[in-house]
């Protein structure tokens, strides 16, 4: 009976771990623009995945660090709307406001998992 109570105790903590996991990297993430930050600020996503920026009252835009695989700039100062990017491979790309340099973000795409056909 100890030894089946063990294995289950085991099995409960690598099913919690793969749901960490599966969190960390989602298929979506929203960012919220606002005042002078975007919340949050860092967000990770899988492969293949969005981010969906979400303006609120003052005006800004989004400039990311010009690399290979990174998305379109949204460079129109926007405010009360909402704009998507995907991201269709992995690696770590950082963004920040045109007009306000010191908003700075970053969105790590995580490469797909082995045997994750989610």
């Amino acid at each position: 009976m100890r030894v089946l109570f063990r294995a289950l105790i085991v099995l409960v903590a690598a099913g919690c771990n793969k749901a960490v996991t599966e969190t960390e990297a989602a298929a979506l993430r929203v960012v919220t623009v606002e005042a002078n930050a975007f919340s949050p600020n860092d967000v990770t996503i899988r492969e293949g995945g969005t981010v969906r920026f979400s303006f609120q009252g003052t005006a800004h835009n989004i400039i990311f660090t010009e690399q290979p695989g990174r998305p379109e700039n949204i460079e129109t100062l926007l405010a009360n709307t909402v704009e998507e990017r995907d991201f269709p491979v992995a690696g770590t790309f950082s963004y920040t406001c045109g007009d306000h340099r010191n908003m700075t973000g970053t969105v790590t795409v995580a490469p797909p998992v082995p045997g994750d056909d989610s």
